[in-house]
């Protein structure tokens, strides 16, 4: 029996007994290529065992057992301030990780940082949430079958400048005041101030 040990197509079994034995009976081990996020290196003698096997010719006595072994893929972000300034260092990390994206550090001014975006495996560009792990934007985007890929996050940003046309009149409905100004928002979210002149 070979348990595919985290891949996901159950196990693999040899119909011929083919294992080595004191007659010289020979097995051929299977290649397995089943499980996203991760390189088949070969096969081991339990299910946390270290690799010990490739190919046959191996001695096996029959019923024995043998697992397959995995390596996570490797991936780096990296950070792109997208007309912002600041500096990000890139962030490595393997399939197997459950790290959080950096924290933003960039800033812009007049502007305020609303996520990420990236281009997906099919070159589409996606909104990324910051909120996301790393692996949740390997997914997200597609590269979990690509081995040593770089992921680049472009910082979002949003305008804090609003213009607006303002218009005052009097209890007669006669206009008072009519002009065009820039409106900033006072806390980045609905509410807005008109700074006096």
């Amino acid at each position: 029996w070979f348990p595919i040990n985290g891949g996901k197509t159950g196990k693999l079994r040899c119909e011929d007994p083919g294992y080595v034995n004191r007659m010289g009976r020979f097995l051929t081990l299977p290649t397995v290529n089943t499980r996203s996020g991760y390189r088949f290196l070969g096969w081991a003698g339990s299910p946390s065992g270290s690799m010990g096997y490739l190919q046959a010719p191996l001695d096996f006595w029959p019923g024995a057992t043998i697992y397959a072994v995995w390596e996570p893929y490797n991936y780096t972000i990296t950070y792109d301030a997208n007309g912002g300034n600041g500096i990000m260092a890139d962030q490595s990390f393997t399939f197997d990780s459950n790290e959080d994206l950096k924290t933003n550090a960039f800033e812009k001014n007049g502007y305020q940082f609303i996520g990420w975006t990236a281009t997906d495996i099919n070159g589409t560009i996606k909104d990324i949430s910051p909120s996301l792990t790393a692996v949740d934007v390997v997914k997200a985007l597609g590269y979990q079958n690509s081995d040593d890929q770089t992921i680049t996050l472009k910082a979002k940003w949003s305008s804090d400048v609003v213009r607006a046309n303002i218009y005052i009149q009097d209890t007669q409905g006669v206009y008072q005041y009519n002009t065009t100004r820039n409106i900033e928002r006072s806390d980045g979210k609905s509410l807005v101030t008109v700074a006096n002149e």
